[in-house]
């Protein structure tokens, strides 16, 4: 009996301690599984919080980088690095333009004209086709001596009228020692293409000074204004004119061309001057002059002979009729200059010759640039 009761007991014990050892594993297992999910779920919610912090920082360089770009653009003056590639053939392309302004034309003798021209300062424009034919120091500065007086007879008629009748003054005892004279005297009176006349054909610096007056007391509305006064509105006005048909390198300090070191311009302006003075139907009328026979408004007569030699001389006959103008100009510092412009089969040149060697050079320069330009060679 007692035997058999330890039997049970034996195996109650045996079944008490398999059950709560199985019970035991069971809570084991479940907390395994259970943390092994919330291990997962956490991993996920990392994995997503740091796929987040992975975009949010991606974004936020992104923004960065178009910050850097902004601030990049504003201090590189408005280029970016995607800007800058589809703007740099346009800018490529204003400096191709800017270059071709003043690009030598095909096919310009270029070593012939640098070794049988003189001229120190030269420019040529084909004014017909708008374009830069040649140049040598063509934007450097030099001085214009009578080549001044286009940009004086351009004022007086813009501003004068053809029929009033201008009076000579006091103004003309300005001109400079050894000065060319129209000999124009205190009191004369002449309508503007006799003025012009004297100014451009003998290359009158009386005539030049006349003009600048009546010009400066125009302007100022005041026909009593002083001598000093109308010639400080003349050189106002002239320097205002000149900027604005685009000469950059040229200061007016007198209506004649006489030497004064802060008179100076540059080969390249005067093509813009000569363009302006061939617009004017009476400057091209008067500087093609062989020869003007005028009647001053009391009656008495005076000639004047044009001494530009491409127009008057025999020896450059053949040019008669192509050349039809500009203006000659000579000073020690200035040399011998000439302004010319020819017209040949329909084709305008402008021919800008400053600083020849001589007298009979500058004609020579302007004749071999010349046949340069419309492409003759003897």
């Amino acid at each position: 009996m007692a035997t058999e009761i330890k039997r049970v007991l034996y195996i109650f014990i045996t079944l008490c301690v398999i059950l709560t050892f199985a019970l035991a594993v069971s809570r084991f297992t479940g907390s395994s599984d259970n943390d092994s999910t919330v291990s997962e779920s956490l991993s996920d919610d990392r994995s997503q919080n740091a796929s987040q912090v992975i975009a949010e920082q991606s974004e936020e360089t992104t923004d960065q980088s178009l910050v850097s770009g902004e601030e990049s653009n504003e201090y590189s003056g408005g280029e970016s690095s995607t800007s800058s590639e589809e703007s740099q053939p346009e800018e490529s392309s204003e400096e191709d333009e800017s270059s071709e302004e003043q690009s030598t034309a095909e096919g310009f003798p270029v070593n012939y004209i640098e070794n049988n021209v003189t001229a120190s300062y030269i420019a040529v424009y084909n004014v017909t086709e708008g374009r830069y034919i040649y140049g040598k120091n063509q934007n450097e500065k030099c001085y214009p001596a009578s080549l001044t007086k286009l940009v004086t007879a351009l004022l007086a008629v813009k501003y004068l009228d053809e029929n009033e009748i201008i009076t000579v003054g006091e103004e003309i005892k300005r001109i400079g020692r050894g000065s060319s004279v129209a000999y124009l005297g205190v009191g004369y009176k002449m309508k503007l293409e006799v003025l012009l006349d004297a100014m451009m054909l003998p290359s009158g610096n009386d005539a030049a000074y006349t003009a600048a007056v009546a010009v400066g007391r125009k302007v100022l509305n005041n026909p009593n204004a002083s001598v000093d006064d109308a010639l400080d509105s003349f050189y106002a006005i002239a320097n205002e004119y000149v900027k604005s048909i685009g000469c950059t390198g040229t200061n007016i300090a007198c209506p004649d061309g006489y030497h004064d070191d802060n008179h100076y311009t540059t080969a390249w302006d005067y093509v813009l001057i000569s363009k302006e003075a061939l617009k004017s139907p009476l400057i091209s009328k008067v500087v093609k002059k062989k020869t003007a026979s005028d009647t001053l408004a009391d009656g008495a007569g005076v000639t004047y002979t044009n001494n530009n030699r491409l127009i008057t001389d025999t020896e450059y006959r053949s040019y008669w009729g192509i050349v039809t103008g500009l203006k000659t100009g000579t000073t020690d510092e200035a040399g011998y200059c000439i302004a010319v412009s020819a017209k040949y089969n329909g084709v305008e040149m402008i021919i800008i010759v400053m600083k020849s060697s001589t007298a009979s050079s500058r004609y020579d320069d302007a004749v071999k640039l010349i046949s340069a330009a419309y492409g003759w060679f003897e």
